[in-house]
C-alpha cells in the first residue's frame, strides 16, 4: 500500500468525521469542512488540541478520498484481527514498484529450461550484443557516407568565370538651359491722395442708406405724425363716483357685492365694501360713451380684472367683467348709480 493510516493515531477515520462506512464522498467533505469549521484553531484561541483535532480531521478526509479502498479493505482485516496495526501498509507484494526486473539473473539470458538450438537463437538474436560483425569473413555493408563510393555528384563543383554584362553608351543628352522666369505685370502708381478717395459703388451705397434710413424721420417730423399719440381719457358721461351692487353670471345663488367706483379724466378707482379689497384703473381703450380699463388690486381677496364701463340710456352706469381685452365673455356685470 502507498500510503499508511499510522497518521489516524490508532482512530477510526469514519468515527472521526461522524459518519458511516457507506458514507459518500460528498458527506464526506461536508462532514469535514462542519468540524474544521467548529475546531479551527483560529476560532478556538490557537489551542494545541484545536490544532491536534485540526489535523486529525484533515487526516481522516485524506484517507477516505484518497486510499478509502485500501482503508477499507484494512479496517475489514482489522476487525478480523489479521491486519498488523495502523502503520501495517500491507504485504510488501501488493507494491508494484518492489519487484526490480533487472534483479533477475535470469533476465536477458538464454532459458536454461529451453532446447538447445532455441536458446541458441535467442542469444544470436541479442539486440545488445556487440559482437554480431566480429566474424572476419563477414563484410559490414556499404556506408552510404563513404567518399570513395562512385556517384555522378562526388566531383568538387567549380562556378564559371564572371563576365560582366556590356552596355550600350548612353545618348547624348544637351547642356541644361535654365528657364526664364514667368513675366508679371507691375500695377500702374497710383499717388497716396487715391486711397482716400471712395469710388462711385460706395457713394451710391451711402446713399441709399440715408434715404431708406432718414427718410421716414425726415417725413414724420415735417407732418407732425411723429409725435407720441397722446393717452385715451375717459368720455365725461361717465367721470364721477358710482355706487350699487354686481352678480356674478355664472353662479346665480352667489350673494351680489357692492362696489363703489370713481373715474376720472384719466382714471380711477374701485371699492368693494365688505370684502376689504381695492383697485385702481387705467384707461385702455375709449370708444362713444364707452371705457375699457384695467383694474389692479395690490392687497386683498380681489383679483385683477379688465372693466368695460358704459353709460345706459337712464344716465346710469353698466358695468361688465370681462374674461379677456375684447370682452368675448362676461363673468360679473351690474348697474351702478350716481352716489348722492
Amino acid at each position: 500500500m502507498a500510503r499508511g493510516f499510522a497518521d489516524l493515531a490508532g482512530n477510526d477515520a469514519y468515527a472521526v468525521l461522524g459518519l458511516a462506512p457507506d458514507a459518500t464522498e460528498r458527506e464526506i467533505h461536508a462532514a469535514h469542512r462542519g468540524l474544521v469549521f467548529r475546531h479551527h484553531p483560529d476560532r478556538n484561541g490557537d489551542s494545541p488540541a484545536a490544532r491536534e483535532l485540526t489535523a486529525l480531521l484533515n487526516t481522516a478526509r485524506r484517507i477516505l478520498t484518497e486510499d478509502r479502498a485500501a482503508y477499507d479493505r484494512w479496517r475489514a482485516s482489522a476487525d478480523d484481527g489479521s491486519a498488523a496495526g495502523p502503520a501495517d501498509t500491507g504485504p510488501a507484494d501488493d507494491d508494484p514498484w518492489d519487484e526490480d526486473p533487472w534483479d533477475d539473473p535470469s533476465f536477458g539470458a538464454a532459458d536454461s529450461d529451453a532446447p538447445p538450438g532455441q536458446a541458441d537463437a535467442r542469444a544470436a538474436h541479442d539486440p545488445w550484443d556487440d559482437d554480431l560483425y566480429d566474424d572476419p569473413d563477414d563484410d559490414p555493408p556499404d556506408d552510404p557516407w563513404d567518399d570513395a563510393v562512385s556517384s555522378p555528384y562526388s566531383a568538387p563543383f567549380v562556378p564559371p568565370s564572371y563576365v560582366p554584362p556590356s552596355y550600350p553608351p548612353p545618348p547624348y543628352a544637351p547642356p541644361y538651359v535654365r528657364p526664364a522666369p514667368p513675366y508679371h505685370r507691375v500695377p500702374p502708381h497710383r499717388p497716396p491722395a487715391a486711397k482716400h478717395r471712395l469710388r462711385l459703388w460706395q457713394k451710391t451705397a451711402i446713399a441709399l442708406a440715408a434715404l431708406f434710413l432718414g427718410g421716414p424721420v425726415v417725413v414724420s417730423l415735417l407732418d407732425g405724425s411723429g409725435s407720441p399719440d397722446p393717452a385715451p381719457e375717459v368720455p365725461a358721461e361717465l367721470q364721477g363716483t358710482w355706487t350699487g351692487t354686481i352678480r356674478d353670471i355664472s353662479d346665480k345663488e352667489r350673494d351680489p357685492w357692492k362696489m363703489r367706483v370713481t373715474l376720472t379724466r384719466d382714471g380711477g378707482s374701485t371699492s368693494y365694501p365688505g370684502h376689504k379689497c381695492t383697485g385702481t384703473l387705467s384707461v385702455r381703450d375709449v370708444a362713444a360713451r364707452k371705457a375699457l380699463m384695467d383694474e389692479r388690486t395690490p392687497s386683498g381677496t380681489c383679483t385683477d380684472s379688465v372693466i368695460r364701463f358704459g353709460a345706459n340710456a337712464a344716465g346710469d352706469l353698466r358695468v361688465d367683467f370681462c374674461t379677456d381685452t375684447r370682452c368675448s365673455a362676461l363673468t360679473w356685470t351690474g348697474v351702478l348709480k350716481p352716489a348722492s
